[in-house]
């Protein structure tokens, strides 16, 4: 329910409706929209909220923490480094 007050969703779903209009009346086009993108983020944000509670679990011994914390700021420099490149 927090999708409808949420500013990004409605600012993507304008964006949307100016490329993509489907011949409804704005109102139509706006409602939508709003329930495409708003069903694609609850289903994005269940799926993270999945995975990081099954990571949870995995990287409650120190070892495995620290490998994973390692392996994630070795990815993440490679990023920066991609930037330059």
């Amino acid at each position: 329910m927090f999708q409808a007050v949420n500013p990004k969703v409605w600012a993507v779903t304008l964006a949307a409706y100016a490329g993509f209009g489907g011949g409804l009346t704005p109102m139509g086009e706006a409602i939508r929209l709003f329930i495409t993108f708003a069903g694609i983020n609850l289903a994005v944000c269940l799926f993270w909220t999945t995975v990081g509670h099954l990571l949870s679990g995995f990287l409650k011994s120190d070892r495995i923490w620290r490998i994973f914390m390692i392996t994630m700021a070795t990815i993440m420099a490679l990023t920066v480094v991609m930037i330059f490149i």
